[in-house]
């Protein structure tokens, strides 16, 4: 929704009238506020639908670890920035993103693409042969995995084996998760130290239409 004429206002998201709001198809007011946790809105706004129970708390869980990172060069350059100027938390807000790169952050859509390459390579055949065929090929060239190892916890980031509750189903539009989906923890990391997703959890694709 834009502020002003709303002639050409086009929204997949969201859309609004003099007395009601819509949010991917349903009423802010009636539907949401009061009713979905702020992670369930969340996933609503990029995916469109609401997340089962077990989304939502392998969400929840992710949101959690990554939200400390100590004195790494993004929050550094949020602090200075605010210090700065302390009556402008945009600027220190968007020095902190502006400080987001390939290091710090970035490695987590490295890994994304590893293994939306590893995808395309099976193309809907055999995955694992792809998988195995991709991992050879960056062990002879001698190339780091994405979303693996990390500089301070060599022996495997101790967030990757936090083990959130299991969650409990409180609506019937949500799928129950499966038991025991959580398998043995991968030594995965990244610099957002985010725990492996079960596959009981399934994350769709993430799109944002205008």
């Amino acid at each position: 929704m834009k502020i002003g004429s709303q002639r050409h206002a086009v929204s997949a998201i969201s859309t609004a009238n003099a007395e009601t709001i819509v949010v991917r198809g349903e009423d802010l007011c009636r539907d949401l506020i009061g009713a979905v946790t702020l992670t369930e809105h969340f996933w609503l706004l990029v995916t469109g639908a609401r997340p089962t129970a077990a989304q939502t708390r392998i969400l929840d869980a992710c949101l959690v670890a990554i939200s400390e990172h100590g004195l790494v060069p993004s929050v550094q350059a949020a602090r200075m920035t605010l210090a700065a100027g302390p009556d402008a938390m945009q600027g220190a807000v968007a020095a902190g993103i502006l400080g987001c790169g390939s290091v710090i952050l970035g490695s987590a859509e490295n890994a994304g693409k590893f293994l939306s390459q590893m995808v395309e390579r099976a193309a809907g055949s055999n995955l694992a042969a792809a998988a195995a065929a991709l991992v050879q090929e960056y062990r002879a060239a001698r190339r780091p995995f994405p979303g693996y190892g990390h500089p301070l916890h060599k022996g495997g980031d101790p967030r990757s084996r936090s083990r959130p509750a299991a969650p409990v189903v409180t609506s019937r539009r949500r799928a129950p998760a499966r038991r025991r989906c959580w398998r043995r923890p991968a030594r995965a990391s990244s610099s957002t130290s985010r725990a492996p997703f079960p596959r009981c959890c399934s994350t769709p694709a993430f799109h944002s239409p205008a």
